[in-house]
């Protein structure tokens, strides 16, 4: 069995069909890579919280959320980085988070110097029949 759908580019397509509905952001900056490298890992606990700061989430039930703020990624881990890529982009209509914002995500992202080796999405699946280990190779092009 072979996986076909590039969900990338359909998410991709959909985004851009949809991006005329949003306004603009007042605030928005790069985050660059320091090194070259590759990406080990990106505290998600971290860019949570960052997500929160900008207004893309929120601390209590009564907040309001703005959905055009955020983190866009374009990097993600076990990618090749060379120093100057940019890994993300923040977004925000608070301007005095965003020099903050920018550093902390920065510090979410770890790097090594040899590629990284993931562990799987998917290790298990439910079935009627109960939990079976998920068969990784329906995802690669065999």
């Amino acid at each position: 069995m072979r996986f076909d759908a590039d969900a990338t580019s359909l998410w991709s397509n959909r985004i851009v069909q949809c991006s005329f509905k949003l306004r603009t952001l007042s605030f928005q900056s790069q985050v660059v890579s320091p090194r070259d490298g590759y990406v080990a890992s990106v505290n998600s606990m971290e860019v949570g919280l960052v997500g929160v700061l900008l207004g893309a989430g929120r601390k209590t039930v009564d907040e309001s959320v703005d959905f055009t703020a955020g983190i866009w990624f374009r990097k993600k881990a076990g990618m090749l980085v060379c120093k100057g890529d940019v890994l993300a982009e923040v977004y925000t209509e608070r301007g005095s988070a965003l020099e903050g914002a920018v550093q902390r995500v920065l510090e979410a992202f770890s790097f090594a110097e040899e590629k990284v080796v993931l562990p799987p999405l998917i290790t298990n699946m439910v079935t009627k029949d109960g939990v079976e280990e998920y068969d990784q190779s329906i995802l690669t092009d065999d």
